[in-house]
């Protein structure tokens, strides 16, 4: 009977030493699949912040620049003053389907905060912006692709 329970718990402690590498190596996937997922907004930000628009139209999707002209884009970030952008910090990542979402706060120089949530997928092995929203703190929202 002892080695009965013996054998039932050596079993029943590889089941959870397996589990337990299982959930690990999971995690580690959905980290690696995520990895750099928020490298194009942070370089959007700061090439919007330089005036570099031949980098901020790097970072953008194919997608994005069919739905979104040139011209619209730079309307939104002057109406916004998204070129006074000082810093960017993303709490919030998904990844469904190869699109993935990372949601956070952008300040501007004046201290006013927008609830951003960028949209990416990867084209060329590369993260791209497919559409971005900016919703200040206080109300109304900026838009643009999607």
């Amino acid at each position: 009977m002892k080695k009965v329970i013996r054998i039932i718990l050596s079993t029943f402690a590889t089941v959870i030493v397996l589990g337990i590498g299982s959930c690990a190596a999971l995690a580690t996937l959905s980290v690696s699949a995520m990895s750099g997922m928020s490298d194009p907004a942070h370089e959007f930000l700061a090439s919007v912040r330089a005036n570099d628009q031949q980098r901020m139209e790097a970072t953008l999707s194919t997608a994005f620049k069919q739905a979104t002209s040139r011209q619209e884009l730079l309307q939104l970030i002057e109406r916004i003053q998204l070129n006074r952008n000082t810093s960017a910090e993303f709490n919030s990542y998904n990844l469904n389907n190869g699109t993935g979402t990372i949601a956070g706060t952008v300040t501007i120089a004046d201290s006013s905060r927008y609830d951003a949530s960028f949209t990416v997928t990867k084209e060329n092995e590369i993260w791209k912006i497919v559409g971005f929203s900016l919703t200040p703190v206080s109300g109304a929202s900026a838009q643009a692709a999607s």
